[in-house]
């Protein structure tokens, strides 16, 4: 066999190994698209995720909510037993008004 048709043959080779691989390929994904039932297993798969997913999530949320609204409590309860500063001066003026109106109501 001369140069050139052993080249021409190499060159048909490889195209012929390039060509069954694409052919491969080919109907690799063609048989990927006719399996149905693995289609549904991979579908049902991704939700069960997607549905785990946000059942974590919204525990979270509501972990954080409970603890915001316990926190908000007890902030609340600690000022529900502060006075406001008008009710302590009107408790410490109150017995100076009395003492100074029962003086003045002495005297006369």
């Amino acid at each position: 066999m001369s140069a050139e048709a052993k080249r021409n043959a190499d060159r048909l080779e490889a195209r012929m190994e390039s060509t069954r691989e694409h052919l491969a390929d080919s109907i690799g994904a063609l048989a990927d698209k006719a399996d149905l039932k693995g289609q549904a297993g991979h579908l049902v798969d991704d939700a069960a995720m997607k549905a785990e997913h946000a059942a974590a999530e919204a525990k979270i949320k509501a972990a954080e909510a409970r603890d915001l609204a316990a926190a908000q409590a007890s902030h609340l309860r600690s000022r529900a037993g502060e006075l406001s500063p008008a009710l302590v001066a009107v408790l410490v003026a109150a017995p100076v008004v009395a003492l100074v109106l029962f003086r003045r109501l002495r005297r006369r």
